[in-house]
């Protein structure tokens, strides 16, 4: 199975089982955006060796307090025959990596073995606030686009058994599991349109060949991608 129709089938999976929990429950969400990296302007449509910022935020509402628990992979995938790697650099994420803090691998574009598991936290000194409800950076870098035209899927895949964002509801270690979205961000690739204008010009740069006498034929030649654990 390719990895979209992984990710399809698990947030499937994801959404068809919202209805097995309690409307007590809190909901979460799980979402990939692309941006300019240095203005933070939405972007979706790029040429190649331009650099894109994608992030993965996790954010929840009441009444969850604190994040418990996620794990999975931030994939970039092609989505047209032929698309290739891009290049990744500027890794990072809001946690600090160690213990219950997983920050995953990187494999070629892809983050893999992400397992964030905070302790809960009753200080309040915990670094990042756990209780940022708002959001949270899990995982981001810096993408420079490849050569290779086409569209780009990047998105969160939960790992399996992991589907649902765990959440703290209150004081006490147990979590809840919450209801949880996940939505990726897609990226067009196009080519730069300076190529074909470079071609042009060095070919009205080339030399005219004089014209053959009368009678001749001229030919030309035309050129033909569990729960968590209290915190100290």
């Amino acid at each position: 199975m390719s990895r979209v129709a992984q990710l399809s089938a698990r947030v499937a999976f994801v959404s068809t089982g919202l209805a097995g929990l309690a409307c007590a429950q809190p909901s979460a969400l799980v979402a990939t955006s692309l941006s300019h990296p240095l203005s933070g302007a939405p972007i979706s449509v790029v040429e190649p060796g331009q650099i894109v910022r994608v992030r993965t935020v996790v954010s929840w509402d009441r009444p969850g307090t604190q994040l418990a628990g996620i794990a999975g992979d931030l994939l970039a995938t092609p989505l047209t025959p032929g698309g290739g790697d891009g290049v990744v650099s500027n890794l990072y994420s809001e946690f600090d990596p160690g213990g219950t803090i997983i920050l995953g691998t990187l494999v070629g574009d892809d983050v893999l073995g992400i397992d964030v598991a905070p302790v809960l936290c009753i200080t309040g000194l915990c670094h990042p606030v756990p209780f940022q409800w708002a959001g949270i950076d899990l995982v981001g870098y810096d993408w420079t686009a490849p050569a290779a035209p086409g569209e780009y899927e990047f998105g969160f895949t939960p790992a399996p058994g992991r589907e649902f964002v765990r959440i703290f509801t209150s004081v006490s270690p147990a979590f809840t599991l919450a209801a949880t979205t996940y939505t990726p961000a897609t990226l067009t690739v196009v080519p730069a349109p300076g190529a074909p204008m470079v071609l042009g010009f060095a070919a009205a740069l080339a030399p005219r060949r004089s014209r053959p006498p009368p009678g001749t034929l001229a030919t030309r030649a035309t050129p033909r991608s569990a729960p968590a654990r209290s915190h100290r």
